[in-house]
């Protein structure tokens, strides 16, 4: 047998056998069930992802997502060069990535060290809060405080620049004072928003405004996709 033939005969075997470490796993459930056999295979999920970029967890489901018990999902570890901008909380993905049966995390079954990340859907249940977003449209720094004292929130916002916060109440009418950055009142305004309010952003839960001269307006959630502002 010449040396060309014995290097096509090779080759013939590797494209049959494949990849000794390569495995296709579509079901959480069954690596739950025995992490170690899958350890250091790749493998490819579709779920739900919990958290931000810092940290995730893959669920089989939303409704294993809404539970938030750890020992139901994987924990998913992403390299620099895979971070997007997210939003990731709640929504569907497709996961590949290598399965770490040592290494998991908050009583997870398994880590898996993604390769490949494809958000597939926006949030796939309601939100059980409401965003303030407010947009400085000023040409100086501005200090609000939002509520009535002691219980007010306060955001420091840089010009031509949006900040918000998270507010447990689906629906409100608060007060808000603007400062400069030393505290001095600019001037104060009221504002309502939630559910049942004009330009409320049902997608993210979330009602917009804008600080001009002397006065804050609400906008609509088109006119704030442009603050570049996410949940």
């Amino acid at each position: 047998m010449t040396p060309l033939n014995k290097w096509i005969i090779l080759a013939l075997a590797l494209a049959v056998l494949g990849p000794s470490k390569q495995l296709r796993a579509e079901d959480l459930e069954s690596v739950f069930r025995a992490p170690a056999r899958y350890h250091h295979q790749r493998v490819t999920f579709t779920g739900v992802l919990v958290g931000d970029g810092w940290f995730l967890e893959l669920f089989k489901n939303a409704s294993d997502a809404k539970g938030g018990e750890h020992r139901r999902s994987a924990w998913v570890v992403l390299p620099d060069g895979l971070q997007k901008p997210g939003p990731y909380d709640m929504r569907r993905a497709r996961v590949v990535g290598i399965v770490d049966a040592v290494r998991g995390r908050r009583n997870n079954p398994f880590q898996l060290k993604a390769e490949k990340l494809v958000m597939l859907s926006g949030r796939v249940i309601p939100w059980e809060d409401s965003a303030m977003v407010f947009y400085n449209d000023t040409e100086a720094a501005v200090l609000l405080r939002v509520g009535v004292p002691p219980t007010q929130t306060e955001l420091l916002i840089p010009p031509k620049n949006p900040d918000g916060f998270l507010s447990i109440e689906l629906q409100y009418s608060t007060l808000v004072q603007v400062m400069t950055v030393d505290r001095k009142l600019i001037f104060e305004d009221k504002i309502s928003g939630g559910r049942n309010t004009p330009y409320y952003d049902a997608k993210n839960a979330a009602s917009y405004f804008r600080i001009i001269e002397k006065k804050i307006e609400r906008v609509s959630p088109a006119m704030a996709a442009s603050w570049g502002w996410k949940r």
